[in-house]
């Protein structure tokens, strides 16, 4: 019997047809070299190897670099700075945010080149995406202490969008403790933990803003220093003032100063300085002094409503003390005012009806 013609299968009865355009003959050839270096099993040219990662891992990977350099150029032209948030894509539809991200990461991996290092650099480059935030939440607080006088917003307070009254409440309790760790490690104890303390560069910044940013005393007594310490400057007075006829960015200033009148003793020293020194606000005892030196020299305390007391102190210098308004408001307020002062005036003669 003659043998039966087995047809072979298709695949096995002619070679492949080489797809249409599928480029000119050293492309083709390029190309059977990387399909041969992806078969495992095949020997290796090291030729082919080093051509295939030149033309498609390093070549096209600078030019990814070269694109995301030359769009952050850009970004900085139109922004000022080079804190891309993650989420920003270029107009071109480039993901720089992204690329930034990992810019950092690669820096952080000391995977990163040097020479492109310092291209980054050039530019502005801020490596920590913390610093970023921390650079973001700085120029929030200098535009809030710009417009109101300090920094020591309410806890509420926002301002650009950002919520500096939360951010200067963590700063604050940041500083606290550094400056906790800093009084350990004076006295001698190691091994601290310096995990959520406040850098001296941060804290410099900070203190270019406002000074007196993290008080030794509450926040609140420092934002209504500073607002007073603004109204006494543009000319205003704080001395006797009837409590509500002050308000400044919801603060009652001329409250708030009898209140330190009327506290002085619980004030430290340095609060009673500024109150006297800065604000012009008397304390309790220069005003008992006043009037018992006018006790003593008119036999009575019927002081004129507007009479003010010239009296020599500690240290040499004299003041000029509003008796006749600390007679009249001790008078008015007696159920208020401290029972020392009305001690002392029952003792110097004081007639209360």
């Amino acid at each position: 019997m003659r043998a039966r013609h087995q047809r072979l299968p298709q695949s096995e009865a002619r070679p492949p047809r080489e797809p249409k355009h599928a480029g000119e003959p050293q492309e083709r050839r390029s190309a059977a070299g990387e399909a041969q270096l992806l078969q495992f099993s095949t020997q290796r040219d090291p030729a082919v190897i080093a051509a295939f990662i030149r033309t498609r891992v390093l070549e096209p990977e600078r030019a990814e670099f070269r694109r995301g350099l030359e769009e952050l150029l850009a970004y900085r032209e139109k922004f000022g700075d080079v804190k891309v948030p993650y989420a920003y894509v270029a107009p071109s539809g480039h993901r720089l945010g992204g690329w930034v991200a990992d810019q950092r990461r690669y820096k952080a991996a000391d995977v990163l080149d040097p020479e492109r290092v310092q291209e980054l650099d050039e530019l502005g480059m801020v490596w920590s995406a913390f610093d970023t935030a921390f650079t973001d939440n700085l120029t929030a607080v200098a535009g809030y202490a710009a417009e109101h006088g300090h920094a020591c917003p309410p806890a509420e307070a926002v301002w650009g969008g950002r919520p500096v009254g939360t951010i200067m409440k963590n700063l604050r309790t940041a500083q606290r403790r550094t400056e906790a760790l800093e009084r350990r490690a004076e006295a001698g104890e190691t091994g601290l933990d310096w995990t959520g303390a406040l850098s001296a560069d941060r804290k410099a910044a900070l203190d270019a803003i406002d000074p007196a940013w993290c008080p030794a005393w509450s926040v609140e007594w420092q934002r209504c220093f500073a607002l007073a310490w603004r109204h006494v400057k543009d000319g205003g007075t704080l001395a006797d003032a009837e409590p509500g006829s002050v308000v400044v960015q919801g603060e009652d200033l001329a409250g708030w100063g009898r209140a330190q009148q009327v506290g002085w003793d619980k004030l430290s020293p340095a609060q009673q300085w500024a109150l006297e020194h800065v604000l012009g606000i008397e304390k309790e005892r220069r005003n008992l002094a006043a009037a018992a030196q006018y006790r003593a020299r008119e036999g009575h305390l019927n002081v004129p409503r507007k009479h003010k007391e010239t009296l020599e102190l500690d240290d040499g210098t004299t003041a000029q003390i509003s008796l006749g308004l600390f007679i009249a408001n001790s008078r008015s307020r007696r159920a208020d005012i401290p029972t020392t002062r009305t001690e002392r005036l029952t003792e110097l003669g004081m007639r209360w009806e």
